[in-house]
């Protein structure tokens, strides 16, 4: 049911993906048709697509569909994405804290939003979102 799911919602994006930001409608996304994208949506003309990216990639992790992502969940979403458990369980302990920096065991659909959020648009070098998707060396 997950990659049911995965599947016609991947389709979906990608094909929103393409009318957005696709200028030369080759079917490819290149690096500057990204970050033009990116800089759209960051003024909110494009914000739609981009809530409904950060969706996705939240219920394609929160297997056990609690609302909530844990360390477990991580780790097998990112696996599929040809990450070592090893190196998933790092990023998952450098972006799941608190304000204070504390340690938490579970990241909610809020905090997801603020740090996908921030792997896109922050300035910030240290902030967590920077590991949302792996260790970023920044």
């Amino acid at each position: 049911m997950q990659t049911e799911y995965a599947k016609k919602t991947l389709a979906a994006l990608w094909e929103g993906l393409c009318k957005l930001a696709d200028a030369d409608k080759d079917q490819l996304i290149s690096i500057d048709e990204w970050i033009n994208l990116l800089r759209k949506s960051k003024n909110n003309n494009e914000r739609k697509w981009f809530d409904e990216y950060e969706r996705f990639m939240f219920k394609l992790f929160d297997v056990s569909c609690d609302g909530t992502l844990d360390v477990e969940e991580y780790i097998d979403g990112m696996n599929v994405y040809g990450v070592k458990r090893s190196h998933a369980k790092e990023a998952f302990q450098k972006f799941a804290v608190d304000e204070h920096g504390k340690p938490l065991t579970h990241v909610s659909k809020e905090m997801w939003s603020r740090y996908f959020n921030d792997l896109f648009y922050s300035n910030d070098k240290n902030t967590p979102g920077n590991h949302l998707f792996g260790i970023s060396d920044l």
